[in-house]
């Protein structure tokens, strides 16, 4: 029954693959007539439409989980020139601005659900936001004439797809294929010696939390990007038959001690994550787990942002579920050195920018 549920999870993610890639976020551009360009036909991740006549110079991202969109337009050249402005939410994202953008002055940047009107003052040749914001803050731009494109960009296939919408968006088709050819590259190494993983350890991602002084641990659902790292990383993740809705669930000592997980990777926005799977490692109930047992409740690392979110980060995540997963397949990957190549690649920074400014942030069991 485990084998077959696995198998179920699998093929439930192939098809969301699938229905992501022949769905939504299409590009349209009509042929090429001698010297001049037709112009550009976006039909966004909701099914809304937008045509340009030439590639927008002037782009803001707006709405909530802005950095998720920012921190993939950003991974082009042209989105770090364009991009005039985002939303302030957490000083995080301005000091990640700033280090990647440096022409972005984080001082002008919008409230928290800006309006139109504020947006208008920016002058943007298109909006961009996550999917599910446009349904309320999409209809209000178009009314006064500013064009905006909504992207999803939850699961692995998604964010192929919305990074060949951008690389149209932004003429520049070649850099959305280039950076789709890194991931795809890290990832086939990493399934290549998967081949020889056998049983699949029992994992359990959790985010923890003790806002209001109230320790609260909750699991993603089945089809978000963190129960995706945990299949792609060679585990079985326990929660994704009981997890339900389209939001975090919030699980009890009792119904994560019913899952008796393998190994717990430990989620704390905002927080060290190294720090809280220390404690949980050294309390007699989780040390009561077969993950507690083997001491195998890990961190989640971080640098600007936790490597569980959807945006570019993601792989990193992958890549390091791997290595704490299955040492023995994966223990001469150097984290540090994977950190390296993910922001030279698609940031552009320098190796001593990187060692300056992004690895003394990392938080969680960095190997």
């Amino acid at each position: 029954m485990k084998k077959m549920w696995l198998l179920f999870l699998l093929l439930t993610i192939l098809v969301g693959a699938m229905t992501a890639c022949t769905g939504t976020g299409t590009t349209q551009t009509p042929p090429t007539t001698g010297a001049e360009a037709g112009p550009i036909v976006i039909i966004d991740d909701t099914g809304h439409e937008e045509r340009f006549e030439t590639p927008p110079q002037r782009i803001v991202v707006a709405g909530r989980a802005t950095f998720i969109v920012a921190n993939t337009l950003l991974t082009f050249p042209e989105g770090r020139e364009r991009m005039v402005t985002g939303e302030s939410r957490g000083i995080q994202n301005m000091e990640f601005y700033r280090l990647v953008a440096p022409n972005l002055d984080p001082d002008t940047f919008l409230e928290r659900d800006a309006g139109p009107e504020q947006i208008a003052a920016f002058d943007p040749d298109v909006v961009l936001m996550k999917s599910y914001v446009a349904e309320k803050l999409g209809p209000s731009l178009e009314a006064i004439g500013i064009p905006y494109v909504a992207l999803d960009l939850e699961t692995p296939e998604q964010f192929y797809a919305d990074l060949r919408l951008l690389g149209t968006l932004l003429d520049d088709e070649a850099r959305a294929e280039e950076i789709i050819a890194f991931y795809h590259e890290k990832l086939d190494r990493l399934e290549a010696r998967r081949a020889d993983v056998g049983e699949r350890p029992r994992v359990l991602v959790i985010s923890y939390s003790d806002k209001g002084g109230e320790v609260a641990f909750k699991v993603p659902p089945a089809g978000w990007i963190q129960t995706t790292e945990a299949v792609m990383a060679g585990g079985e993740p326990v929660w994704a038959r009981d997890a339900q809705g389209n939001n975090w669930n919030v699980v009890g000592f009792e119904q994560i001690a019913a899952w008796q997980p393998e190994v717990v990777f430990v989620i704390a926005y905002n927080k060290d994550s190294g720090d809280i799977a220390a404690r949980l490692r050294a309390d007699e109930n989780w040390q009561s787990l077969p993950a507690g047992q083997a001491g195998a409740i890990y961190g989640f690392p971080a640098d600007y942002y936790s490597w569980d979110t959807p945006d570019p980060h993601w792989l990193l995540g992958v890549i390091w579920m791997s290595r704490m997963l299955h040492p023995q397949l994966y223990g001469d990957l150097e984290i540090t050195a994977e950190v390296h190549e993910f922001y030279r690649t698609l940031y552009g920074m320098s190796d001593e920018t990187i060692d300056e400014m992004i690895i003394p942030r990392l938080t969680g069991d960095v190997p």
